[in-house]
């Protein structure tokens, strides 16, 4: 009885620690890529996707992962947002997206909102950045997430 007692506390303590190393493990930053492309942009999305993000793309201190909604397929060969963690030399296509979250508004808040809440559950890390990815303006302004969903706003000139 003693040693089944034992067996069942060794057993326990052995999942329990796996289980907390496993949650344990994060990145040192997640960039968030918030990409608007559902406009006349869309033929810039696979492009910018695959030669400002994929080159390094994610490493192990860092997760890039991005949000891209197309607009008509046309250049972008999708008609709908994937979401896409990004690998060094990835190719955007919808076959290598992680996700497809249907059409979406992305101008609703609502959407972005889902989209940091799910990065930060899927790809936690001890610091967040999220750009904003459309016409001009947004190149120029990033916004940093703290550990307790404070943001503060990065300028880059």
């Amino acid at each position: 009885m003693m040693k089944t007692v034992r067996t069942l506390a060794m057993t326990v303590a052995v999942v329990f620690l796996a289980t907390m190393a496993a949650h344990a493990v994060q990145e040192k930053w997640t960039f968030m890529v918030y990409m608007d492309a559902d406009n006349d942009l869309e033929s810039y999305i696979t492009s910018d996707i695959e030669t400002a993000l994929a080159v390094p793309g994610s490493s192990p201190d860092v997760n890039v992962v991005t949000l891209a909604d197309g607009y008509n397929g046309k250049g972008t060969l999708w008609k709908t947002a994937k979401f896409f963690y990004v690998t060094g030399g990835m190719q955007a296509t919808a076959a290598n997206a992680v996700g497809d979250w249907g059409e979406r508004n992305m101008a609703d808040p609502q959407t972005l909102m889902d989209f940091v809440a799910y990065c930060r559950t899927n790809y936690p890390a001890d610091h967040y950045a999220l750009s904003f990815w459309d016409h001009g303006g947004a190149a120029t302004m990033c916004a940093r997430i703290g550990p307790a969903a404070t943001v503060g706003i990065i300028h880059v000139r």
